[in-house]
């Protein structure tokens, strides 16, 4: 105590003796007690204070049993030999009164204190002091004799504890209960680091070298063993290379506590397992290196640097960890502060600082980074992580800044120095680079690369699922499993069908991220068939929060379901007069939902005029040129559609949108085998309601044997992803209608019908055609009054449903009907050959003659029309004036068969074929050259006319004629 510090030195067993002798006259009369364990002796023991990692005892709880202001606390356990007893423990003060206690002077203050109780002899113990008060020994000796008897009694009181706790031990002990339950996963056994050689000095020090150099071939030879320092390597090569492999090393440390105690080596292999569980690795990941939980990673990392650095300020390492944990911490001044203080103590620079340097925009090390012909590679990774930096706000697919740094691939010697993580991001960089030059093929190649090298990666997941999900390959989130592809997987399920877990697991990603589901919130509540007022308030919402993400989604979401791009469009419209936006973006945005109503409505000409006004970077142009050339096809057979598919197919492999673009093209133009190439390379990957029922489309128009079950297969497809599709629906309606399921059919298109926003009229049309041709034409007059009460006096319909009549023998109807389509677009030379064919029908001659002139002269080429005019001439007696017509209509329907087509006006002949027009023109020209007397002209088109018909009466009377002729 102040004042006398020889008391203060006495060991425990000289104070209990002298005590007792001063005590033994003055208790002579005294009660009988219990004398003090050992006859009043104790002597000293020298034992682990703290054995199996338990809390100390304390007396009587927080307000008693202290010294000064620290809790007296004893001993855990007394089952040990009495030899060795040390109890200093019961003396311990604050750090600054260390020096007043018995302990070791040449011990250094900042030794563990279990390395220090280890290490002292019995000369350097403590003693325990007799009092609880801060009061000299010397002033208790003159007490009165009442305070001796009370101080004798306290003495007493606390031999009796040892006791006491002797007897609670072995209770313990017997029970097998706390820390002798043998419990695996007891504090004793968490604690003990399992055993490991300690490395020599020259050993630590190449492996500091290698962490300073992140040296990637060289930990990776690190990492081969059991040691704590190869579970270090595997550690660090995990956590910037993203290799974990190697952390199978690290076993053997799974039940290890993360803790910042322990020698220098210790704390740095605890600062690279809380620096691994930042990144948050998968669980299989995770349980390679460790098995407790740390709440706070961070802050662990924190505690080790600050215990590292008291011992040494200037350790390169630990400075080189600080700017680590500094980055970790979003604070990129001090993490610049600390690479540059490593910089000042080496003599060399190492490429882990010059690299994390160059990272934070420092000029020197950039500079040095292009100095190095070693670091090429690395000096493209930091263009390509400055780009995705400065347009991290506005970079998108949609509106793509463009410049992207054309980042190259090399050889494949220098991609395995680089690591996993580095491999992926330089392919995921090269990736962007190709499909902003429109090379779509390469692209999608080299992302897939990436995503297989390393789809944890951030940056890599960010730009190549979005790149999928922005060109429909939905298809491969199906089977990819991700982390970080929560989005993209629930898009997938809905589209599929699988609507109730994706929207569970919606709303979990809605609660870890409230902020960024925004952007996510209208294409989720789009596919998912959400109320409209819904969709057009999340849309607002998004686009305030993030204009440009929020529109590269709806550009997915519209695709998917092209039924809603007028309420997208309604609610974008709002929002710009609210913002008063005027940005190119959302211009661009509202010339694609342009585009996309016009397809919906199969209203090319309108389709090729929104599509040739936006002027889109990337390979976006690609689906936008695409479907324009789909369009031109559809509207005008343009031949240019055709060469353009052609070379598409040999040079880029589309997106969901150009894909459906080129196998119409392709179908259309009889390219079936090619259009399949495309529907089989890609039927997996792309999740598209456009690709799906062009593919039903190509497979309903063709002959294979398998083409009605194979159709409705992507046609149901097309459903699962829009329930309210009508496309989809007409086409399981015409599937059922061929598959000899009228009434189902019937049921499924009137529900198509119903479905419709605004009248398609093509579906109307091909409707009544599929009825004709299955020979039901009160059905096909059923389609055509369906569209007429969707859009009254349309001028195609009436002009459908008056051809339908003439065929079915009600020619005046027929021909009231052609009056009211005088004024209907529809072409005059098609509309006076069936109004010719109702006069002939009911046998007005002169008047059909009229007509079918009329035809001939709106259009002196159509075939029909000249081969009608004809026949009806010779059936009225103008014999030479029908030749020529004839002749004309001989020539080109032989013209036909040889070049295997079929004229466009073909589809107006009705129950003409070209073989029995041509068969049937010949036999005219022969009767009308014999009676014009030509007898070499009708000779000539006799033959032609027995070679044409099919041997039987026909053929025979040809020959008869032939040889009356004197023919051969």
């Amino acid at each position: 105590m102040p004042g006398d510090r020889k008391d203060l030195s006495l060991s425990l067993s000289d104070a209990l003796s002298r005590s007792a002798a001063e005590d033994e006259d003055q208790e002579k009369n005294r009660e009988f007690s219990l004398p003090p364990l050992g006859g009043g002796l104790i002597p000293e023991i020298k034992m682990d204070l703290n054995p199996s990692g338990m809390k100390s005892l304390e007396i009587n709880g927080d307000s008693q049993g202290t010294v000064g202001s620290k809790k007296l606390e004893m001993p855990p356990s007394l089952f040990e030999s009495s030899d060795h007893l040390d109890l200093s423990i019961l003396n311990q003060k604050g750090p600054a009164e260390k020096s007043r206690s018995g302990l070791d002077l040449d011990h250094h203050a900042d030794h563990d204190a279990g390395v220090v109780v280890a290490s002292q002899s019995l000369s350097d113990e403590e003693t325990i002091p007799l009092t609880l008060d801060d009061e000299p020994m010397m002033d208790r000796r003159h007490d009165r004799p009442s305070q001796k008897r009370a101080a004798s009694g306290n003495r007493r009181f606390l031999i009796l504890i040892p006791l006491v706790l002797l007897l609670a031990v072995a209770a313990a002990y017997q029970f097998k209960i706390g820390p002798f339950s043998g419990k695996p996963d007891s504090t004793k056994n968490k604690n003990n680091m399992p055993t490991s050689p300690k490395p020599t000095a020259a050993v630590i020090s190449e492996h500091e070298k290698n962490i300073l150099n992140l040296d990637y071939p060289k930990l990776l030879d690190s990492s081969r063993g059991d040691a704590m320092i190869h579970c270090e390597s595997a550690l660090i090569l995990a956590w910037f290379y993203h290799e974990f492999e190697p952390l199978e090393s690290c076993k053997k440390f799974l039940q290890t506590p993360i803790n910042s105690t322990g020698d220098n080596e210790t704390r740095r292999f605890q600062f690279f397992r809380a620096l691994l569980l930042t990144q948050n690795p998968r669980q299989a990941q995770m349980e390679r290196f460790f098995t407790g939980t740390v709440t706070d990673p961070v802050k662990v990392m924190e505690e080790i640097l600050s215990a590292s650095r008291s011992q040494n300020n200037r350790s390169p390492l630990w400075n080189f960890l600080g700017g680590v944990l500094q980055m970790e911490k979003k604070d990129p001044k001090k993490a610049r502060e600390a690479f540059q203080l490593v910089n000042n103590t080496e003599t060399t620079p190492s490429f882990g600082v010059t690299w994390f340097l160059a990272r934070l925009g420092d000029e020197s090390a950039i500079s040095a980074l292009s100095m190095n012909s070693g670091n090429t590679i690395w000096k493209s990774l930091l263009q390509g992580f400055q780009y995705d930096e400065k347009n991290l706000g506005s970079f998108t697919f949609l509106a793509f800044p463009g410049e992207f740094p054309r980042i190259p691939v090399p050889e494949p010697a220098v991609l395995e120095k680089m690591g996993r993580r580095f491999r992926a991001i330089n392919l995921a960089f090269s990736s962007i680079a190709a499909w902003e030059g429109g090379q779509l093929d390469a692209a999608n190649s080299l992302c897939d690369k990436a995503i297989t090298e390393d789809g944890q990666d951030r940056i890599v997941w960010r730009l190549c699922s979005r790149m999928r999900l922005f060109h429909g390959q939905l298809g491969k989130f199906s089977t990819t499993v991700n982390l970080n592809q929560e989005a993209p997987t629930i898009l997938a399920w809905i589209i599929e069908g699988r609507k109730n877990p994706a929207l569970s697991a919606w709303e979990d990603l809605k609660k870890q991220d409230p902020a960024g589901s925004l952007v996510l919130a209208p294409l989720i509540l789009m596919l998912s068939g959400a109320e409209t007022e819904d969709v057009q308030a999340a849309i607002q919402a998004g686009l305030t929060a993030d204009l440009p993400r929020t529109l590269e989604y709806l550009w997915t979401g519209v695709w998917q379901r092209s039924d809603l791009a007028g309420q997208v469009e309604t609610a974008v419209l709002a929002w710009v007069a609210d913002k008063k936006d005027e940005t190119q973006v959302v211009k661009d945005f509202l010339g694609i939902l342009t585009l996309v109503q016009a397809l919906q409505a199969q209203d090319w000409k309108k389709l090729i005029q929104a599509g040739e006004s936006l002027k889109i970077k990337g390979s976006t142009m690609l689906e936008i040129d695409g479907l324009v050339m789909m369009a031109r096809m559809m509207d005008s057979k343009d031949n240019q559609a055709v060469i353009w598919a052609d070379s598409q197919l040999q040079r880029v492999s589309p997106g969901a949108r150009s894909a459906a673009a080129l196998m119409a093209i392709l179908g259309l133009a009889g390219k079936v085998q090619e259009a399949h190439q495309i529907l089989d390379k890609y039927q997996e990957i792309f999740r598209e309601p456009l690709f799906f029922k062009v593919a039903a489309q190509l497979y309903l128009s063709g002959t294979r044997k398998d083409r009605l079950m194979r159709s409705r297969f992507f046609a149901e497809k097309a459903i699962k992803a829009n329930p309210q599709d009508t496309e989809a629906l007409f086409l399981i309606g015409f599937i059922q209608l061929e598959s000899g399921q009228p009434e189902s059919g019937e049921k499924t298109i009137v529900q198509a019908v119903q479905a419709m926003n605004q009248p398609v009229h093509a579906w109307f049309m091909r409707w009544s055609e599929l009825e004709s041709r299955l020979k039901r034409p009160h059905m096909a007059l059923a389609a055509m009054d369906a569209g007429l009460r969707k859009s009254p006096d349309y001028g195609p319909f009436l002009f459908k449903k008056a051809q339908i009549l003439a065929t079915q023998n009600n020619p005046k109807e027929a021909l009231n009907l052609l009056e009211k389509t005088k004024d209907a677009g529809i072409e005059e030379v098609q509309r006076y050959i069936l109004e010719g064919r109702c006069h002939i029908s009911l046998r007005q001659k002169r008047e059909a003659e009229t007509s079918f002139a009329k035809a001939v002269k709106a259009n002196n080429k159509n075939i029909l029309a000249r081969y009608l005019l004809g026949k009806t001439l010779l059936a009225n007696g103008a014999l030479r004036p029908a030749i020529p017509h004839l002749q004309f209509a001989a020539e080109e329907l032989e013209k036909v068969l040889q070049d295997q087509r079929i004229p466009e006006e073909a589809a107006h002949w009705q129950t003409e074929t070209v073989e029995s027009m041509l068969a049937e023109t010949c036999r005219l020209l022969g009767g009308a050259y014999k009676e014009t007397g030509n007898r070499q002209m009708a000779i000539k088109y006799v033959k032609k006319y027995a070679t044409l018909v099919p041997d039987g009466p026909m053929k025979d009377e040809a020959l008869r004629l032939l040889l009356l002729l004197g023919g051969e």
